[in-house]
C-alpha cells in the first residue's frame, strides 16, 4: 500500500516518489470508507460504507447481478482497517 500525500511538493522527488513502469496498474480510490462492488453487476460502482447494510444491500446499489452472474460465486473481500 502506498499512501500519497494531498500536496504533491511534499514527496516529488523524494523515496516515496514511485516510479512506475508498462503494465503496472495505480488504483487511487474516490474516498476513503467505500465498498467498490464489481463483477457481473449492471453498474460497478463505488459505495460509500454503510454501517449495518449487507452484502445484498450494496449489490442492490449497483443495480443488482446480470442475468449471467453465478449467483452461488458471490463473494466479499474485506479491508484490514488500520
Amino acid at each position: 500500500m502506498v499512501r500519497v500525500q494531498p500536496d504533491i511538493n511534499r514527496w516529488r522527488d523524494t523515496a516515496t516518489d514511485i516510479t512506475l513502469r508498462d503494465g503496472d496498474v495505480l488504483l487511487i480510490p474516490k474516498r476513503e470508507n467505500y465498498v467498490m462492488v464489481s463483477g457481473q453487476v449492471f453498474n460497478q460502482t463505488a459505495i460509500s460504507y454503510r454501517p449495518g447494510r449487507s452484502a445484498r444491500w450494496y449489490l442492490s446499489q449497483a443495480g443488482g447481478l446480470t442475468q449471467v452472474a453465478d449467483k452461488d460465486a458471490v463473494f466479499v473481500v474485506r479491508a484490514d482497517a488500520q
